[in-house]
């Protein structure tokens, strides 16, 4: 069963998939004349292959944080069940970064975006905790400006109690990867101080 330790080596494994070209073959005039007529209609409807650089960067760097949530649970080799919700009000997290970041960790991670939070919860002992032995994180949105960024990540423990981790983030020669292990800037407790001042 795997423990709720947020500790552990980091580990970077961002995924890029690459699968380039098939094989050209000599075609005569015709051919050529459909191909370009294909492609003018292709310039008309909008189509752009080109990656969109926000999904790029955003799914980017969720893959390293989960990754690093991934391996922190080391003890078992299953892929870690991580269930996601965006953080902060009226957030959300773009269908593109969804597939993006589900198809990125696969070998480590199971991602599973949720609706409502029901859908991520078990009931043990009496305790909400992350159904599955996975964990649930509020991931927020990503700076597209910023280098490094700094991403205040929750963790769910139990019931309404969340810790809060800052990674920080930078661009390297194979993507985005952690500078370093998470801060813990804020705890269960300063959580319920915070809401009872409010």
């Amino acid at each position: 069963m795997r423990g709720q330790a947020v500790t552990g080596r980091t580990t970077l494994g961002l995924v890029s998939t690459a699968r380039a070209s098939s094989p050209q073959r000599r075609r005569g005039p015709r051919w050529c004349l459909v191909a370009a007529a294909l492609g003018s209609a292709l310039s008309a409807c909008g189509e752009d292959p080109r990656p969109d650089p926000v999904t790029d960067r955003s799914a980017a760097v969720y893959t390293a944080i989960v990754t690093w949530f991934a391996a922190s649970q080391a003890d078992d080799p299953e892929p870690l069940p991580v269930f996601v919700e965006p953080r902060g009000d009226g957030a959300t997290i773009p269908l593109g970064v969804q597939t993006d970041l589900i198809a990125a960790v696969a070998d480590v991670a199971d991602v599973r975006f949720i609706d409502v939070r029901d859908e991520a919860l078990a009931d043990v002992d009496g305790h909400l905790v992350a159904a599955d032995d996975g964990v649930l994180l509020r991931l927020p949105p990503v700076d597209q400006m910023a280098d490094p960024v700094l991403a205040d990540v929750d963790l769910h423990l139990s019931d309404e109690q969340f810790l809060t981790l800052r990674f920080e983030l930078e661009r390297g020669a194979d993507g985005w990867r952690l500078l370093g292990s998470p801060e813990q800037i804020a705890t269960p407790e300063d959580q319920d101080a915070a809401s009872d001042d409010g």
